[in-house]
């Protein structure tokens, strides 16, 4: 990785491919990869959605504990994440915001925050 590059810490990369997954991909096939370099931060219960072509683009992947498994260990995953990387932004792909805790941790490491969401509707 080029110490020019603006590094990307995305979250939302799951095991399956769907909306989120294909909107990663198209991105990082598309995007000016000298001046951005992509990362995952991912649940590890598996293997993320197209990791092998992710890989090969130079990105790194962060598995961290799952909250439903422990609450505890995740903030402790996210905490050593960020404290032990630099990233200039984290992007959220998300359907809700249930889950917040990677941006609290982001931001408190001095990582700027974009918050995606990417669900079509609510119903009223």
């Amino acid at each position: 990785m080029d110490e020019r590059q603006i590094r990307v810490l995305h979250y939302g990369l799951s095991t399956n491919p769907g909306g989120i997954e294909n909107y990663l991909l198209s991105l990082a096939r598309h995007v000016d990869r000298e001046r951005f370099h992509f990362d995952f931060l991912y649940n590890d219960v598996g293997t993320p959605c197209y990791r092998d072509e992710f890989a090969a683009m130079g990105s790194e992947f962060f598995p961290m504990t799952p909250r439903r498994n422990s609450v505890r260990r995740n903030r402790a995953d996210l905490e050593e994440i960020f404290g032990a990387h630099h990233f200039d932004i984290l992007h959220f792909h998300v359907n809700t915001l249930s889950y917040v805790e990677p941006i609290r941790v982001a931001l408190r490491h001095g990582c700027r925050v974009i918050v995606h969401s990417h669900n079509s509707g609510a119903p009223d």
